[in-house]
């Protein structure tokens, strides 16, 4: 688990996935670093990106925040140019 430099205090390890606009994911990084977390920020292009995002590779995430819109059944991506093959998009939603 990562350490404060200062203290030696072990710190949280939490991942925020920003999907579209990140100014939300960067107001809720900042809150969770103020309370003593450690945040990794994610800001993936396409849906691919976005289930790749969280890779723990040091087995010390312990949770991830997901900041995005969407409905019941959509998680909005938004629109991408038409050259793009962005498989799993319907309408900008990934489903």
């Amino acid at each position: 688990m990562p350490k404060d430099i200062d203290i030696g205090a072990p710190k949280m390890t939490i991942a925020v996935i920003a999907i579209g606009d990140a100014a939300e994911a960067l107001v809720i990084r900042a809150i969770l670093e103020n309370l003593g977390a450690l945040v990794i920020l994610h800001l993936p292009g396409t849906p691919d990106a976005f289930l790749s995002a969280p890779d723990d590779k040091t087995g010390d995430l312990r949770f991830v925040v997901i900041s995005g819109h969407g409905t019941e059944n959509c998680l909005h991506f938004g629109q991408y140019a038409p050259e793009l093959k962005i498989e799993g998009l319907v309408d900008g939603c990934q489903r």
